[in-house]
């Protein structure tokens, strides 16, 4: 699926903005949603473009493809490929690091912190709160 929708409508990034096309065949560039990404939904994206490419190459951000190795030797990263699809899992996380958190709490000052990670037993709560508890008071 071509770029479209909302998300696209709201870029203003000169020199990408105007280059963005909803017409797949302008491109050989696809942005696809990330559910996407996985082998049989690919193949079936790449037969439906009338033969005009002969193979895929996908990049799905992913975070359990990190590591601390990997983090700082992206030539690692070993792609996955069945046929003419090879597919990247590319160290990414939607969630904060745990500077960004202690940043976001202490600017925030919540009244109250429910911990959803790392909170498997008494003493690693206990440690979430301590952690909690010591931004509060900075």
């Amino acid at each position: 699926m071509p770029p479209g929708g909302a998300f696209f409508d709201l870029l203003v990034w000169v020199g990408i903005s105007e280059n963005l096309s909803t017409n797949g065949k302008d491109t050989p560039l696809h942005i696809l949603p990330i559910s996407s990404l996985r082998f049989e939904i690919l193949q079936r994206y790449l037969a439906s473009q009338d033969g005009q490419y002969t193979s895929m190459l996908s990049f799905r951000p992913t975070g359990w493809t990190y590591s601390e190795t990997i983090g700082e030797n992206l030539n690692l990263i070993k792609p996955t490929s069945k046929g003419n699809i090879t597919i990247y899992g590319v160290p990414y996380s939607e969630h904060s690091n745990f500077i960004e958190l202690q940043e976001f709490v202490q600017f925030l000052r919540p009244e109250k912190i429910i911990p959803t990670v790392n909170v498997g037993n008494a003493v690693n709560r206990g440690k979430m709160q301590s952690y909690f508890q010591q931004w509060l008071k900075a």
